[in-house]
This record gives C-alpha cells, structure tokens and sequence, in this order.
C-alpha cells in the first residue's frame, strides 16, 4: 500500500512505542532535482528506557530541488513489517533510463527478506520486488553496509545466523544470490557492524572489507576493541585472499574505532583513504585527532591529514557514516563531528580536501546555519553533486524535557566552496497542532495565509478512517481505536501535508 507522505518532524512520545525518524540515503536525478529517504520505525522499550524491538512502517521518497523546497513525496509502506539489517542501497537504475532503485533487506518473525522498489524521476513505482532472502536454508542477520560494484551487483557480508560466523554474497539487483562464501571468520572477532566494503581492484574484481577486530564479552554482551583494525580482501567469487593489519598508521599512533563509524574508500589513482579519531602517544603526551591518511595498495601510509589535533585525553572526534565521499576529479568531501566537551555540543563540519588530502576549506556547520535545530547530529549518508557540490543527509535530536525528545531530518546542500546552500528543508508546514498523543480531539492552527480543504486521518494500512471538510481548527478522533495514523492535511491548491498522530 502507497500514499503520499510528505516529511515532518517526529516526537517521540511519552510511552512505551516510541517514534523515530531519520534521513537515510539522498541521490541527485538525471533533472537535477534531489531524491532524499526517510525511514519511519517504532521502537519498542521498557520501562528503564531499554529498546527491546525496532519495527519499521515505511519509507517516505522525498523530491526536492536546489533551495530544498520540497517538489513532491511518497510514502511507501513495507509490505511486512521489520526490522532493517543494514543499510539500504538508493541508485540509479543502470538498466534503464529516468529510472531508480531503493532495496533494503530486513527480517521479522517470518523470516529475512530483500525488497526493492524500482521507481521514476517523478515517483512512480514500476515495479516491487519482495522476496524472501533464501540460500539453501541459510538464515544471516547484522548485514553490513551493502554496495553496488561494476557489474551492477550487490556485495556484501552478513553474518550466517547459525553458526555466527560471517559470510560474503554477492547477488543481483533482483535478488537472485550469484556467489557466496562460508568463511571462518567470526563476527565475535571481526565486528562487521562497524565495516565499510568497497572494490579493492577493477581488473581483476576483487573487494576489501575495512573492519575493527573485536573480542567479545559473553556476560556483558559488549564487543571490546583488541587494538587492531584490519582490511579483509575478497575475490570475485567472494572467497578471502588475505588479510592485512592496518591499525598502525605510524610509529606510536592508533586508531580508536570505539568512537564513530570507519570508513575506507578507493581513490581515482588506486589507492585508499580512511577517515578515523587517533589517538597519539609520542613524547609521552597523550592527544587526540581527526585523521585522514592515504594507503597505497600494500595499506603502507603515504600521507595524512589531521584535523583539530588537541590534547584532551578525551575523544572529541566522531567519523560518521558515509564520512568520505569522493569527486569524479579525485577530491574527497569529508563530514565529521567536533563534540565542544565543555559545552556538550556536537557541532558538524564539512571539509574539501584534494586528491592528496590537502585541505582546501572545512566549514563548522553548526555556526554557519544557527537557526538549525540539529542537537546532535549524525550523518548516514551524502552523494556528489554534477555541478561538484554535496548533498549529504542524516539526522538532529534535541531533548525537550526529560521524557520527550525530538528526532530532524537533516539535508544540507553544500557547493563546492564550502557555502551551505540549505538546509533542514522538512520543518515547513505551515500549522501547528496539539496534543499528541490526543484521546478526542486535535487542535490545528493554521497560517493566516493558507486555505485548507480538508483533514483526513488514515491508519497504516492506508484505510480512510475519517474525514473533515469543516471546523478544521478541532478535528474529532473520538471515534478512532488506541493506535498509530497518519493525519492528511490538504490546502486547496492541492499540497499535502502529513502527519503522524497516536491516539490514546
């Protein structure tokens, strides 16, 4: 079932289901226009705050072009409802022309399932694919962060439920598994969940798995880091050729892969860059830094770059994912997190550094955009540009009170001198509403400057449940069961926005 959705700011609610939104992925069009994911999921916890279950509802497809302004938008319900095992992959399709593909693999009591939904530059569905993830009876779990190789296909390791142990697939756009590989490796020593894959060599096809190696605690259920991050190459048919030790970047300086996500990529000259918070202990000072550092082939350093090297003992620095993205020119976008320990604030900065890890500008966001509501932002995931500027997304949250806190999508448009373009394009409806949860009634508040039609409220399945064409400051839900919906605001000139509303 589909229906439009447009974005909007989620609360989380005082209560044991809690709400959450995040942008997910963002693509640019073959139009320019802009495409950016946001997944909606209910996270189940008990009384002391522990997230025992996370379900996933939907993903809302959001159009949008340079200045942010929204252009259109889609909700598509998941077919069964889940729990995602990685990241989803959102490209462009290579078979076809105006043409884009959102695949995800998630898995709920039924079983572990891949769906994809293939889709066009003004969001109309061609065609879905949801089938389970089936390989003689082989179950896998903790997926890590899919990719999209030369040939079109989609590699990336899991962990084989059974066993623990972890496992490398290959498989196409349809989900048809082309190669797989049972290796010995297991996710207790190897963490698969902080990895990053990426093609390690075109001719032949080979792939690297960047990973820190972990031992784990049985009776606290907690991974601890054993010093060492690793790069795990693959062949074509998904089988190990070896494994190389990279934790050393130079003579006394290693990495801290407790803090932030690890992210590797191949260079347009065949080497490497990674993106990691080190920790330097020369001359017996302790201090703390970004760092970037390019490897060539072997993973011997050939260069760094370090950014706000200090010395607090402290771990100011968090990687996140999709840290590093790289220009068709060679460059690298980086983003990062910079936490003010005396402050508490994590503020985001986006750097431009050239192909030998120069820095040409690095751009503290936070003070740049002031009026952004980010709290504590996390980045997931950014794209270049063809006019050579960023798109990057993720999210904000800041603590209301002590029971309540607010989840933002994040999208900023940045070009290629460091100017924000915009930002936060999802906080723009134009009416307040209140209480939710509510148990009778919604009180709306509109601008003065809008004309609205209609309220509609829908529940999940996508069944109209009620409708008001007058009185639209005080909508009646008396009649609604306890539950989640979707309440549908509709302006005369036929913009749509929607909300999420539980009633109690």
């Amino acid at each position: 079932m589909a229906y439009n959705m447009p974005s909007q700011s989620v609360t989380i609610y005082e209560s044991l289901y809690k709400d959450y939104i995040g942008s997910m992925d963002v693509l640019e069009l073959d139009d320019g226009s802009i495409i950016e994911l946001e997944n909606y999921c209910v996270l189940e916890e008990t009384e002391e705050g522990q997230c025992v279950n996370i379900t996933t509802i939907g993903t809302n497809i959001i159009k949008i072009n340079d200045n942010a302004e929204r252009l259109d938008s889609l909700f598509v319900a998941f077919p069964k409802l889940g729990m995602m095992l990685g990241k989803c992959i959102l490209t462009k399709n290579p078979y076809e022309d105006d043409s884009y593909i959102l695949a995800d693999f998630y898995h709920n009591e039924n079983g572990y399932y891949y769906t994809a939904m293939f889709f066009d530059g003004d969001l109309n569905i061609t065609d879905t694919i949801d089938i389970p993830f089936e390989y003689d009876n082989v179950n896998v779990s903790c997926i890590s962060n899919p990719f999209i190789d030369h040939n079109n296909d989609i590699v990336f390791c899991a962990v084989w439920e059974n066993e623990a142990d972890i496992i490398f697939i290959k498989m196409d756009l349809w989900g048809n598994v082309k190669e797989i590989f049972f290796s010995d490796l297991s996710f207790y020593e190897y963490n698969i969940k902080k990895s990053t894959m990426f093609v390690y060599d075109e001719e032949p096809l080979s792939y690297g798995v960047f990973v820190p190696k972990t031992e784990y605690n049985s009776d606290s259920g907690v991974f601890l880091w054993n010093g060492s991050m690793v790069v795990i190459i693959i062949d074509e048919n998904m089988e190990i050729s070896r494994i190389i030790d990279v934790y050393e970047i130079d003579n006394k300086v290693r990495v801290n892969p407790t803090i932030g996500m690890y992210e590797m990529i191949r260079l347009k000259d065949g080497n490497f860059a990674t993106c990691l918070t080190v920790m330097d202990t020369k001359n017996n000072i302790n201090t703390t830094a970004i760092q970037l550092t390019k490897f060539n082939k072997n993973f011997e350093m050939l260069q760094h770059n370090r950014f706000f090297e200090n010395n607090s003992v402290d771990i100011p620095f968090i990687p996140n994912v999709g840290c590093l993205t790289m220009c068709d020119d060679g460059s690298v976008y980086v983003n990062y997190i910079k936490r003010e320990m005396d402050t508490g604030i994590n503020k985001l900065y986006v750097a431009y550094v050239d192909n030998n890890l120069n820095t040409q500008w690095n751009v503290d966001i936070y003070t740049t955009c002031p009026n952004a509501l980010w709290g504590s932002p996390v980045t997931y995931s950014s794209c270049v540009r063809k006019n050579g500027g960023v798109i990057i997304c993720g999210w904000g949250d800041f603590t209301c009170n002590e029971n309540s806190m607010s989840f933002f999508p994040l999208v900023l448009i940045v070009d290629n001198n460091g100017t924000v373009i915009s930002e936060n394009p999802n906080n723009n409806r134009p009416y307040s509403f209140y209480p939710n949860p509510a148990n009778d009634v919604i009180n709306i508040s509109f601008s003065p400057d809008v004309n609205v039609e209609k309220v509609e409220i829908y529940g999940l399945d996508g069944k109209l449940y009620h409708e008001q064409n007058f009185n639209l400051e005080t909508v009646n839900i008396n009649s609604l069961s306890n539950g989640v919906y979707m309440m549908k605001v509709v302006l005369d000139n036929g913009t749509t926005f929607n909300d999420k509303i539980v009633v109690k």
